[in-house]
């Protein structure tokens, strides 16, 4: 509108000039009414179709950025977020593994601990049956012992009773062999 006016005056001033020639700064009275009436209505028309247009086209545009903003936005919070639950799952499984080796470990010690206990046991066993056994052949050892005395000393007996009972030299010697025997013999067992 400001334009309009500015018209207005240099067409004022053209007009009361008094050349009659055309200039070169001033359009024709009717250019210039007929070109402000086309820009007018270039105007309007514009206005009334192709920036409504315009205006959405520009609106779904920036919609669209400010989706893809808000995708970006969310997608860094749920990659930070992704990255403290696989840092907390990471945590855990460490935490998890520790105690399973510390389980382990200590599973170990009980086995060990067992198998040291069982062997003892085994061992006390074997030994306390090494005794009896031993025991009882030393006693029986002993028992047959005492039993071919007796059977050595009823020969002794017998033969000393054949012998002349008065030669006390062949009486002591008799006696004497029969030591000597019983001793060869124990010695031998």
């Amino acid at each position: 509108m400001a334009s309009a006016s500015v018209y207005t005056a240099v067409l004022a001033a053209a007009h009361s000039s008094e050349h009659s020639e055309h200039s070169i700064l001033l359009p024709e009275p009717a250019d210039l009414i007929w070109g402000s009436l086309c820009f007018v209505v270039i105007a309007v028309v514009l206005l009334k179709y192709a920036l409504p247009k315009f205006t959405a086209i520009l609106d779904e545009r920036t919609a669209k950025i400010q989706a893809g903003l808000d995708f970006a936005e969310q997608a860094k919070s749920d990659r930070t977020r992704t990255q403290k639950e696989a840092a907390e799952l990471v945590e855990g499984a460490r935490r998890d593994a520790a105690a399973l080796r510390d389980k382990a470990h200590g599973e170990a010690e009980r086995i060990l601990s067992q198998a040291r206990t069982d062997a003892e046991g085994e061992a006390d066993k074997a030994l306390a049956a090494s005794k009896r056994q031993l025991e009882a052949e030393t006693s029986a050892a002993r028992e047959a012992l005492r039993s071919e005395v007796g059977l050595l000393a009823t020969e002794i007996a017998e033969k000393l009773l054949r012998a002349e009972l008065s030669d006390p030299k062949a009486a002591a010697r008799l006696i004497d062999e029969s030591i000597a025997q019983l001793e060869t013999e124990a010695s031998v067992r």
